[in-house]
């Protein structure tokens, strides 16, 4: 699951737990195989879940960035939550390389079913067919297609809110920044969860005075335009939205993202709905 020179930073009772699972170790040969093989993961999950008659379900292909391709949403609405009422907007994991939204179904029927909130789950293009900034651009499109059609699904435009897990949350940490510097759709909070926030693959004691040869590796590269197998582009730095937790003014962000408690009562009070 992991290479040799990563592993020292896996927490040691995390490792029994990774070598239970099957290698992914990707190549131009293997990728292919590597995706199909989470794809029927997730067809015989999907397959296997019980239903929810309090959500409806529906496949949306909305217009994608300038030049680019549509981008395939799902939009999950609960039927009995008095409307508006807030949303999120999610972004699935698999390391910028794999899975998919449909992936994300689980996750996030659990979060309506506890908060009522509407959700809307991106199919965003992976790498290393797409590098930056071609999936945070999908999700730019997909949150900006959600702001002006709020009215005709239901939403408060001013509770929407982002988020996702792994790749995905890292995504979102960067789709934040986009956000804020377009001006364009208010956010009302992000929501991360084990988020990939710094491309370098490395802990502090690491870093100084000069990158490791574990900085960039695997799939942060394969965002940035080269294949995750590809280590031309280790020890290189990323654009700043790649690695959210190096710019100005976040120095602390990491101190107070490990610090917080993402509680759905603490959804609740931010989206301003009954704690029930």
């Amino acid at each position: 699951m992991t290479t040799a020179n990563t592993k020292h930073l896996i927490d040691p009772e995390l490792i029994p737990l990774l070598d239970m699972l099957p290698p992914l170790n990707p190549t131009r040969e293997s990728l292919p195989q590597i995706r199909a093989m989470f794809d029927e993961m997730t067809d015989q999950m999907l397959a296997t879940l019980p239903e929810a008659p309090d959500i409806s379900v529906s496949e949306h292909h909305i217009p994608g960035p300038q030049g680019a391709p549509d981008v395939r949403v799902l939009v999950s609405l609960p039927k009995n939550a008095s409307t508006p009422t807030p949303a999120l907007l999610w972004m699935h994991g698999g390391g910028y390389l794999w899975d998919n939204a449909d992936r994300a179904y689980p996750l996030v029927k659990g979060m309506i079913a506890a908060t009522g909130c509407a959700a809307v789950s991106v199919d965003y293009r992976l790498a290393p067919e797409t590098p930056h900034p071609g999936p945070v651009e999908d999700c730019y499109a997909a949150l900006k297609w959600l702001y002006t059609h709020a009215e005709e699904l239901g939403v408060d435009a001013s509770r929407i809110a982002i988020g996702g897990e792994s790749a995905g949350a890292g995504l979102a940490a960067a789709l934040a920044h986009l956000t804020r510097d377009r001006g364009e759709v208010p956010l009302i909070f992000q929501l991360l969860m084990y988020p990939m926030l710094d491309d370098r693959t490395a802990t502090a004691t690491d870093l100084p005075p000069t990158p490791v040869s574990t900085s960039g590796q695997l799939t942060t590269t394969a965002l940035l335009g080269q294949h995750s197998w590809d280590r031309s582009l280790v020890g290189q730095t990323s654009p700043p939205m790649l690695q959210p937790l190096v710019p100005s003014g976040l120095r602390d962000f990491r101190q107070r993202l490990l610090g917080s408690e993402l509680l759905i009562s603490s959804w609740k009070r931010i989206w301003n709905m009954p704690a029930g």
